[in-house]
């Protein structure tokens, strides 16, 4: 059995996506464009290495970063999170 390598695997790859997780900053640190400049560091990272887009998920409503229009095409899905609360079991 040949030996998996992430490098070798990468160079084999159709279409490279890099998955950026969810960020989150305190509140005494927002309004400081710190999670803007960990988002922008991380896209040229990582199109210097070979990546062919980035998606980014989860972002806070309100969001300074929502405001940012990046020079490239942007796809975009709005999601919802519904809850109710629940009785105790009969």
């Amino acid at each position: 059995l040949e030996e998996l390598n992430f490098e070798r695997c990468f160079a084999e790859l159709p279409y490279r996506t890099q998955i950026g997780k969810t960020v989150g900053i305190v509140p005494e640190h927002r309004g400081q464009g710190l999670q803007f400049l960990m988002t922008a560091k991380s896209a040229i990272q990582a199109f210097s290495a070979g990546y062919d887009s980035i998606v980014l998920a989860l972002m806070r409503e309100g969001n300074v970063s929502q405001k940012v229009k990046p020079p490239f095409p942007v796809g975009e899905r709005h999601y919802s999170l519904y809850g109710k609360p629940l009785g105790s079991p009969t």
